[in-house]
């Protein structure tokens, strides 16, 4: 498993939603085309008849006047039905065409990754930011807690009545509040979503296979093709589930189960011990 770095930030020329769509209207051409392919050979096996029949007929076996209309229909209705697949195969190969972005819009996709990149960059220097304000806030507050246990602890000494409330409560919680960070959770997210993080090859084995998609990959992939995947995708890319027992197995392993600390008893032949049905000692 080669893991890598990604060196630099290289965003994806698609959505996975095109990709998506690419992937239908593929699936959808290859039936359509398969549909052609079987009326064209009806076709051919319709116009051999045909050809037979007709020899037949005109040699005036008068029987196969029938089979030779049946075959110059079949013929026609073939014809029809390549016709029809064929102009549907023309109009998905041109919405296939439509999926290919033109360099303007190319240029426009890439302005806009570049316009988010740097948002989600001054997200994080503003979370970071944030962290250094909490912290200081946090010290602010342990600052105030120690201080009022100091009154309180004098307040002691001297009897003070109603020493107890001092409105420590309100800033415990407040340090609760605080307690939070999200500096590490943020740079973690953006490594994700700007294709910074450490990945490993994966050969994908299914068609349409789909992760979340990120600013730098689409995630989604045929079968052969190799992603760089982080290790939660590489994880379920890779996983392969257990291969199912055979019914001799399962008959196996359900008799083991059954006899599983059940132990058969042996006697010695001639044991005074054993009394057989209908017997006495």
């Amino acid at each position: 498993m080669a893991r890598t770095k990604q060196a630099a930030v290289r965003f994806s020329p698609q959505s996975q939603r095109i990709g998506k769509t690419h992937f239908d209207f593929t699936v959808k051409l290859k039936k359509t085309v398969a549909n052609s392919e079987f009326e064209a050979r009806k076709k051919e096996k319709a116009e051999a008849d045909a050809k037979r029949q007709s020899s037949l007929v005109d040699g005036g076996q008068g029987v196969y006047r029938a089979a030779l209309v049946a075959s110059l229909a079949q013929i026609e209705e073939s014809k029809r039905l390549i016709a029809h697949y064929d102009a549907a195969a023309a109009e998905i190969r041109a919405e296939i065409e439509k999926l290919k972005p033109t360099a303007e819009q190319a240029e426009a996709r890439a302005a806009t990754q570049e316009a988010i990149a740097r948002l989600a960059k001054d997200v994080q220097g503003e979370i970071e930011t944030l962290d250094g304000e909490l912290d200081r806030l946090t010290g602010m507050v342990r600052d105030i807690l120690a201080k009022k246990e100091q009154i309180a602890k004098l307040a002691e000494k001297i009897e003070l009545t109603n020493r107890d409330k001092f409105q420590s409560e309100p800033f415990k919680e407040l340090l609760f509040l605080l307690r939070r960070r999200f500096g590490g959770d943020g740079r973690v997210w953006l490594a994700w979503f700007l294709g910074n993080e450490r990945t490993s090859s994966c050969t994908i084995r299914e068609d349409g296979t789909s992760f979340d998609e990120t600013l730098a990959q689409a995630h989604f992939y045929m079968k052969g093709d190799v992603a760089q995947l982080n290790d939660a995708d590489f994880k379920r890319a890779s996983y392969e589930p257990p291969v199912p027992l055979s019914a001799f197995e399962l008959e196996r392993a359900a008799g083991n189960s059954m006899g599983e600390g059940r132990r058969v008893p042996t006697f010695r032949v001639g044991d005074p011990n054993i009394r057989l049905p209908g017997g006495s000692f």
